[in-house]
């Protein structure tokens, strides 16, 4: 099983994801831990493709859909240079893993 949210319910160290990303994480995290067949926590909204671990499972989280949504690393906003280009992430959940792969649009 996949949860999926809108934010990011985890600090991602860039100013614009943290701005947005769920308060009272906490009660969320007592819910994942409760259901062991949550496999993974999906969301987006964050504008840069990212990965880590919440309530001891993967959060995965998708690339900004167009052009100029993304966040680069460093603070800078937009594509090119300054930032990848818009991007999408595929899921495969297989026997309670989770395999994410990410493609970006140019």
């Amino acid at each position: 099983m996949l949860l999926s949210f809108h934010h990011p319910s985890v600090r991602l160290h860039k100013p614009y994801g943290d701005g947005i990303r769920q308060r009272r994480s906490d009660r969320l995290a007592e819910l994942v831990e409760r259901f062991p067949a949550i496999a993974a926590v999906l969301c987006g909204h964050a504008h840069t493709a990212a990965g880590t671990i919440f309530a001891g499972k993967s959060l995965v989280v998708a690339a900004g859909d167009r052009i100029g949504s993304q966040t680069a690393l460093g603070g800078g906003e937009g594509a090119g240079p300054r930032g990848p280009p818009p991007g999408l992430a595929f899921h495969v959940l297989e026997n309670g893993t989770l395999t994410t792969h990410y493609r970006y649009l140019t």
